[in-house]
């Protein structure tokens, strides 16, 4: 038996084969609250096995998995066949059925943009995105240096989201819950920044933070400068 933190699962209760690798027995896992343990059983259930033949002759070994689990607000039910990775054509799909739970799910329904003074401007109808808005929404560009000393540019505009309790047959709880609502700054840079900037992984050319309490574009973007080794110009 073994003990650790549970620091994924909602809960959670499976009888798993092993995949004849890893743990040639079966286990049983139980996870509730912050407790997360295994138990060690007898092969009661074997895995899946597909023999692999030619240049490497080996067999492929795919866990079965029998129990239910809620990963955040993600419930799943396993009756069979875990993924096979690579050999899915063979194996076929994993054996597990899954859901969100509507009634913790969270629906999107505002999405607006802010002026200078942080003045409502508009209210993004369905199928409107801010990058095809152009001139409609107000943007303020900064002079700034990069941690290296290079000098760019940044361009910002104020947006905010708002999503409600409840999906589906489940929308009226929004009665019951505050909306979630996120004020934010968007920006984009005119060239890469960060210590990545110029290899293959590429540098940050845009960002989005959270806005506090009255802030607005210069009193955010200088403070994402301060906590990105970058200088604001004056």
């Amino acid at each position: 038996m073994k003990v650790e933190k549970n620091t994924s699962y909602v809960f959670k209760f499976m009888l798993s084969s092993g995949d004849g690798d890893d743990y040639p027995g079966c286990k049983l896992t139980v996870a509730f609250w912050r407790w997360l343990i295994v138990f060690g059983l007898p092969p009661i259930i074997k895995p899946d096995v597909f023999k692999v033949r030619g240049q490497y002759n080996y067999d492929q070994y795919i866990e079965r998995r029998y129990g239910v689990y809620l990963f955040e607000n993600h419930f799943n039910i396993c009756y069979g066949r875990g993924d096979a990775n690579f050999h899915r054509d063979e194996f076929g799909p994993e054996q597990r059925w899954s859901c969100f739970l509507p009634w913790n799910e969270l629906r999107f329904v505002r999405h607006s943009v802010y002026g200078l003074q942080g003045e409502h401007v508009r209210t993004l109808g369905k199928g409107e995105h801010t990058y095809e808005m152009g001139d409609v929404i107000p943007r303020v560009v900064f002079p700034f240096r990069d941690y290296d000393g290079e000098a760019l540019n940044a361009t910002t505009f104020i947006e905010e989201r708002e999503w409600h309790r409840g999906e589906k047959w489940f929308k009226w709880l929004s009665l019951f819950f505050k909306p979630m609502i996120r004020r934010s700054l968007d920006i984009q840079f005119s060239g890469e920044i960060g210590p990545r900037k110029g290899s293959w992984k590429g540098g940050t050319i845009g960002h989005s933070i959270d806005l506090e309490p009255g802030e607005l574009h210069e009193s955010a973007f200088r403070r994402y400068c301060q906590t990105h080794n970058m200088t604001f110009d004056t």
